[in-house]
């Protein structure tokens, strides 16, 4: 075989598995983020909302995370208003953050102690919360005093 046609071949062939690889890992990549859809764990809420502008499912994934994040800050604040002594999981500062800089934050904080990922998905986020967003309480025994 010539050094030309030899060159071809190698070429093409190089050309044809990056383009093979290309199409798994993209195709990889979009059926993991479908799984990830509604979040079941930690990790796949992470995923989601780690989502970069590049995936194909960017949008969508963002648009899960950030109305998962908005949905379970609601109902969490929503049950601990309904009882007759109220007392808040957390406290979000005012004004609280942008939907992207939570988002960014329980990113951080999910991976930074990789027990938390299998956790279900709303006890993850809930526990960012109550981790980031402190309520200020009372002092025990100092009710009723002035």
């Amino acid at each position: 075989m010539s050094q030309r046609k030899m060159t071809m071949r190698l070429s093409t062939l190089a050309g044809e598995v990056a383009l093979s690889l290309g199409l798994a890992c993209s195709a990889t990549h979009a059926a993991v983020m479908q799984g990830n859809a509604p979040p079941k764990s930690t990790a796949d809420l992470l995923t989601l909302c780690a989502a970069q502008g590049n995936d194909p499912l960017y949008a969508a994934a963002v648009n899960y995370c950030q109305g998962f994040m908005e949905g379970a800050v609601e109902i969490a604040l929503s049950y601990s208003a309904a009882g007759p002594r109220s007392h808040r999981p957390f406290c979000l500062p005012s004004p609280p953050p942008t939907l992207d800089q939570a988002a960014n934050d329980f990113v951080a904080w999910a991976n930074s102690d990789a027990a938390r990922l299998g956790k279900p998905a709303v006890v993850g986020l809930i526990s960012y919360l109550i981790d980031r967003f402190p309520c200020p309480h009372e002092v025990v025994g100092q009710r009723g005093k002035r």
